[in-house]
C-alpha cells in the first residue's frame, strides 16, 4: 500500500515540474526564435532595400582615359 503512495508523489512531483518548469520555458524559447526570426528577415530586408536605393543612385559613370593623383608639390 505505501509503494502507491510513494508512486502518487512521484508523479505529484513530475506533474509540478513540467507544469511549473518545463512549459514556461518551451514557451519563451518558441516565442524567442520566432522574435528572432522576424528580426533577421527584417534586417534582410532593410539590407536589401539599402542596395536597391545605392544601386538606383549610383549612374553609370563612363571613364575617358587614365585618372592620375593630384600630389602637392612643395
Amino acid at each position: 500500500m505505501s509503494h502507491w503512495i510513494i508512486y502518487a508523489l512521484f508523479i505529484y512531483i513530475v506533474y509540478k515540474f513540467v507544469r511549473s518548469f518545463l512549459f514556461p520555458a518551451m514557451h519563451i524559447t518558441n516565442t524567442m526564435n520566432s522574435k528572432m526570426k522576424e528580426m533577421q528577415e527584417k534586417m534582410n530586408e532593410m539590407n536589401r532595400q539599402q542596395q536597391r536605393q545605392h544601386q538606383a543612385e549610383r549612374p553609370a559613370v563612363k571613364k575617358e582615359g587614365e585618372y592620375i593623383d593630384y600630389e602637392e608639390i612643395k
